[in-house]
């Protein structure tokens, strides 16, 4: 696709999209995130120790999980968007890099997380929306388990 001003508005609506995601993330608003995923979304956080399924089984697992965290940043930068010839669909890659803070033994603990965000977007009556994201490993620094 040669690159015009609806690639321009497309990525950047991608982009706000992945920014929407982090912060429904870290403010913990998971009742939302259909604004972010397709209702048939897969999505795949194995790779962070967390599951994978669909998001009617991924939000019950962030209200389990993420609660035993004081608090969570996930800062989201090196967005890649390669969109299908027909621009109704494209394949992305994101960094995530995001500290998670515990507390042990009435100690905080830092924990750092750093992978690749590895998603399929489609472009819906509602706008781009993920239809997949799955985790790639990094790195993890300070894991107490």
């Amino acid at each position: 696709m040669e690159k015009n001003l609806q690639y321009l508005l497309d990525r950047r609506e991608i982009e706000d999209q992945v920014i929407l995601y982090a912060s429904l993330i870290d403010t913990r608003q998971f009742d939302r995130l259909s604004e972010v995923f397709t209702q048939d979304a897969y999505i795949d956080y194995k790779a962070s120790g967390g599951e994978a399924g669909s998001l009617a089984e991924i939000i019950p697992f962030l209200e389990k999980s993420l609660p035993m965290f004081k608090n969570t940043q996930h800062l989201m930068s090196n967005v890649t968007v390669r969109f299908a010839e027909d621009a109704q669909s494209a394949a992305g890659q994101v960094m995530l890099f995001n500290p998670m803070t515990i507390t042990i033994e009435d100690k905080d603990v830092t924990i750092f997380y750093g992978l690749w965000y590895n998603d399929e977007w489609v472009k819906t009556a509602e706008g781009w929306k993920m239809a997949k994201r799955v985790q790639q490993a990094g790195y993890t620094h300070n894991q107490p388990w």
